[in-house]
């Protein structure tokens, strides 16, 4: 029976679903202070935002959560209201944080033609909601300029992209992953082809009435909740100074108020900074949220901390194809699916210094390992690595990446990241094993050879990589690098958290006064799909130290499955085989390399950068 009394209908309810314009949630909130039963629980189907103070805006679930003092879950996706009444098929997606009160709500709205999908990311359901509005009046301006549906897709694309962006400014630490809901990418689209945004604006178009006429010509005087919504975001974009970041979005805003012709979209879209120059970490997020959901793959796939010095399409194609598991199990699977995983030149492998091959050869010369990184960096956790990447346009404003040369090189090695291996318990972690030692870490410099234009064809020749590898041993005493670094992972203990890391480093600092002159080496592979055995490897006996809290803060780390921890992720010792490994023999110590006057000078090659 239905209740006209707000009041009366609320007030012995154990959960409450608001489901009005956002305009009157503040209003509906007073009505309800005070009488309804404290343990009750909320859940907004409501699209939109409101106006909060210093210029900002307000997600409608936290007004309702502060003003009641309830808990407050939302409902959003692709549910087209016709569509559902008639129990035509459809998804939907919940954002609840409280994992009591999740599997209630589903159970509650569930039904065989209506299903469920729950997600902790209460934030980023709820903002897609709001901002997908304002990507259907950008359609439907192209639908009445009769644009075509290229047009059409372009603008929401770039609509997307747009969204993801404000999540990733505004809200960090929502997840990806979140997107590729119905939420997400499905109300999207539905709404640019079947919505009333996209319909009144093509009307706007083609009529020249304005907003208001047809609210009440076609929505009997309802509210269009695009163009308010465009206008509040906005509101906050301007005073923060921050409309040039999401230009789309202010262009529909201005095509609304009557500042823009719809005609100028046009020029919008194809002016749009997604052309002309994509950063490298949107660009790498591109690429691995259209090869799935749950992104937690990398060219190096047991990288669990991964700093990215360069971009190529390519790699991140192969970066998103390898999915593996560290288990005896899974392991033996990989070469299943990749032949060299099987193949004579594995990696890892034991080290014993009793049976390697002394050999004179030249040091390993580190190019620029003292230049300070450009910066700032971005630490994020995708549950499967944490990278830290330096953006494209400021890699450009550098001629040269640091590289290395000399050893069994007969190339120069350009970089091309760093990631560390660690063990759940102090006496596992590392990799190789040294002298029938495992060291609780391991870390990785991967370099190219500069012959090879990526990492890709690299990969297809014996001498496509080489990679130095350093051994961090229990200490006392600290890095200062590692310290600040672990400071930051920290924050992003979650899966999908990110961190601005606003200090720099150098390599050599990360480094230390570790003795580089002494080494071993030794032809092998990858330690991971595809296992290609390209790889020259170059191991340094002398360890770095690492103290108990800093290992125990990369231990911290989830890999996004409930429960679970980044830990023992090293793969298991390979057959050494008819392989030598060489050791290089030092009879006196070469000139180390040195800092002059804010000058790299290598004495022994004559560089000077």
């Amino acid at each position: 029976v239905a209740v006209p009394d707000l009041v009366e209908a609320g007030k012995d309810a154990d959960y409450l679903i608001f489901v009005v314009p956002h305009q009157f949630v503040r209003g509906l909130c007073a009505t309800l202070l005070g009488k309804i039963k404290p343990t009750a629980v909320a859940l907004s189907l409501i699209k939109g935002f409101d106006i909060a103070e210093g210029g900002g805006i307000d997600l409608i679930s936290h007004i309702i959560t502060r003003h009641l003092q309830i808990p407050c879950a939302v409902l959003m996706g692709a549910n087209l209201a016709n569509e559902v009444a008639e129990e035509k098929f459809c998804e939907t997606t919940i954002g609840c944080k409280d994992k009591k009160i999740a599997p209630i709500l589903r159970d509650m709205m569930q039904a065989d033609y209506f299903r469920v999908v729950v997600v902790d990311d209460e934030d980023a359901v709820e903002v897609c909601g709001a901002l997908k509005n304002i990507v259907a009046c950008g359609a439907g301006f192209v639908d009445g300029l009769s644009l075509g549906d290229n047009t059409k897709a372009a603008v929401i694309r770039l609509g997307l992209m747009e969204m993801i962006r404000f999540v990733e400014v505004f809200y960090p630490g929502s997840k990806l992953s979140t997107f590729f809901e119905s939420c997400g990418v499905a109300d999207l689209i539905t709404t640019c082809y079947g919505g009333r945004n996209r319909k009144v604006s093509e009307a706007f178009v083609k009529t020249g009435k304005s907003i208001k006429d047809l609210e009440t010509e076609m929505l009997n005087g309802q509210k269009l909740q695009g163009p308010i919504t465009a206008e509040e975001v906005n509101f906050m974009l301007k005073n923060k100074k921050m409309e040039e970041k999401f230009p789309l979005f202010t262009a529909i805003h201005r095509i609304c108020i009557g500042e823009l012709k719809a005609s100028e979209l046009i020029n919008c879209i194809r002016n749009h900074p997604e052309h002309i120059d994509t950063p490298q970490l949107q660009l790498k997020a591109n690429f691995r949220q259209l090869n799935g959901i749950n992104y937690r793959s990398n060219i190096f796939e047991d990288v669990i901390f991964v700093i990215v010095f360069e971009l190529n399409p390519v790699r991140v194609w192969l970066e998103t194809q390898c999915r593996f598991g560290y288990s005896r199990a899974e392991q033996r699977r990989w070469s299943r699916h990749h032949q060299e995983c099987a193949g004579k030149y594995q990696s890892p492998i034991a080290i014993f210094s009793s049976k390697t091959v002394p050999l004179t050869m030249p040091a390993i010369e580190m190019v620029g390992y003292h230049n300070l990184l450009p910066g700032p960096l971005l630490i994020h956790n995708n549950g499967h690595s944490v990278s830290m990447s330096v953006p494209k346009d400021v890699l450009k404003k550098h001629e040269r990446l640091p590289y290395i040369f000399g050893g069994k090189l007969h190339d120069e090695y350009e970089i091309e990241g760093l990631h560390f291996h660690w063990g759940d318990k102090n006496n596992r972690g590392s990799e190789h094993l040294l002298n029938d030692i495992r060291y609780p870490m391991e870390m990785h410099i991967i370099h190219r050879n500069r012959r090879y234009a990526t990492v890709p064809e690299a990969l297809k020749h014996e001498d496509g990589l080489c990679v130095l590898g350093f051994f961090y041993q229990l200490s006392e005493h600290e890095s200062d690098v590692l310290t600040n670094i672990v400071r930051n992972i920290s924050y992003i203990e979650d899966y999908n958290k990110t961190v601005l890391l606003n200090s720099t480093f150098s390599l050599s600092s990360l480094l230390g006064n570790i003795d580089t002159d002494r080494f071993y080496t030794y032809r092998g592979s990858l330690t991971t799909p595809p296992c290609s055995e390209a790889v020259r490897w170059v191991l340094f006996p002398d360890t770095l130290p690492l103290s108990i809290a800093q290992i125990s803060a990369f231990r911290q780390l989830s890999n996004g499955i409930e429960g679970s921890v980044l830990v023992d992720n090293y793969r298991a010792l390979q057959p050494i085989g008819n392989r030598r490994v060489f050791q290089r023999k030092v009879n006196t110590k070469n000139t180390k390399l040195s800092v002059m006057n804010n000058e790299i000078h290598y004495s022994k090659w004559n560089w000077i950068f």
